[in-house]
């Protein structure tokens, strides 16, 4: 088997060695396609913008037409509360804190050691009016009484042999009257009248002193002086105490005041006195609960707050610790709002802090419920509501807000409300 020879290539052929016609051919067939390549990669760009151009103009023509529909004004809706003049009493706002009424420190009048207690005597322990605290050892109290007795039984004898030797020197006397002669002075020794004086005032000073041995006898039961509650106490069984060793501090549980600190303006208008005294709510916010109690202002002390400068009066809260009613217990030290009625405003109407406007001003809805502003004069304020006059009496006072309020403006106006007692009143 042969094996084949690679057989030499033969060089191209160059256009020398090429034919004339077959160049000719060759170059037309190339150059043919790149031309129309040129002129497609011109005309697409154009192409595209026109299908554009017609989509939209497509879109443009067969858009929805909105039809324009009329607008209106819509009035604002407004809140309105009916005006009533009324003779309202002010109300006097402040602050305070609970003081004890009745304080007294218990010291034993007489010495000794102590051999009884009460379990009450305890801090916060209650008692009564005369019940027993404390005794002591009451012995040496009894001998004493035992020795003033038998002084007054000495005294009394002495007395009575002066009254029998009086009269036997009254019969002498009037057996030598004329046969002596003497003095006033030496006819009362001799009827022995000093004698008989010194014998009676012998008597009733050992009567003075059965009673004050008694007394002290009486002294070793410590009582309590009124109803009270201990506050501390500081005595022991067996204690050997003194006058000059206090035993306990008792809290009197019948009255706590109120001690309420107010503008001295306001002052004036604030009666003071027992049971004619002005009424106050006393409040006290404990853990999210509103404390309520009543009292009577009894008096206005003297000074001022040295602290806030501003005057203070005393209020008087009846069984404060809720012993003898169902009235919630108030501690001493509580600190509490004060809401004093004092005297009548006469014929003003009580509008919301939030329905005066600026410059002392209201506005109120007519009867075409258009907005109209009126000018009020300021009687009274508080914390909660202003006392005004100026307004008549079924006047729609606007309590809303408006954003930009002009007069004439229309409104729409919510059902009124009629304020109702405890609004005219300003009761907090």
């Amino acid at each position: 088997m042969k094996s084949k020879t690679p057989q030499p290539l033969e060089p191209p052929m160059t256009s020398s060695h090429a034919p004339a016609s077959s160049v000719g051919t060759a170059g037309k067939s190339v150059e043919k396609p790149a031309l129309v390549g040129r002129i497609l990669r011109f005309i697409a760009p154009f192409f595209v913008l026109l299908v554009f151009i017609a989509i939209a103009s497509q879109l443009l023509a067969t858009k929805p037409v909105a039809t324009r529909t009329p607008t209106f004004a819509v009035p604002p809706l407004v809140a309105v509360t009916v005006a009533k003049t009324a003779d309202l009493p002010r109300q006097v706002q402040g602050m305070g804190s609970i003081i004890p009424a009745q304080r007294v420190v218990v010291h034993p009048e007489v010495s000794g050691k102590v051999v009884s207690m009460t379990p009450e005597l305890v801090p916060g322990g209650l008692v009564s009016a005369g019940d027993l605290l404390l005794s002591i050892d009451p012995r040496d109290y009894e001998l004493a009484i035992v020795q003033a007795k038998a002084k007054l039984a000495q005294a009394r004898f002495q007395w009575k042999v002066e009254q029998g030797r009086k009269r036997v020197a009254e019969r002498e006397w009037s057996l030598l009257n004329d046969a002596i002669i003497s003095t006033a002075q030496g006819r009362a020794l001799a009827l022995r009248q000093p004698h008989l004086a010194s014998a009676r005032a012998a008597v009733k000073a050992a009567k003075s002193g059965l009673e004050r041995a008694t007394l002290a006898l009486e002294r070793t039961q410590l009582t309590s002086p009124f109803n009270a509650i201990v506050q501390s106490e500081m005595v022991d069984m067996g204690q050997v105490v003194s006058p000059a060793s206090a035993a306990a501090v008792l809290i009197g549980t019948d009255v706590f005041w109120a001690q309420i600190s107010i503008p001295v303006n306001h002052l004036t208008h604030i009666r003071v006195g027992g049971e004619s005294g002005s009424p106050v709510v006393l409040k006290q916010s404990t853990s999210g609960e509103a404390l309520i109690r009543t009292g009577r202002v009894i008096r206005a002390l003297g000074d001022l707050d040295p602290k806030g400068r501003m005057a203070r009066v005393v209020v008087a809260i009846q069984d404060p610790l809720g012993l003898h009613s169902q009235a919630p217990a108030i501690r001493l030290g509580a600190y509490l709002e004060a809401s004093i009625t004092a005297d009548d405003l006469a014929g003003v109407v009580a509008i919301s802090r939030a329905s005066l406007r600026s410059t002392d001003q209201i506005w109120v809805a007519t009867d075409q419920n258009t907005l109209q502003t009126i000018d009020v004069k300021v009687a009274w304020r508080d914390r909660d509501q202003v006392y005004v006059h100026g307004v008549s009496d079924g006047m729609r006072v606007i309590t809303s807000d408006l954003a930009a309020p002009v007069n004439g403006m229309e409104l729409q106006v919510d059902q009124p409300r009629r304020p109702d007692d405890s609004q005219q009143k300003g009761t907090p």
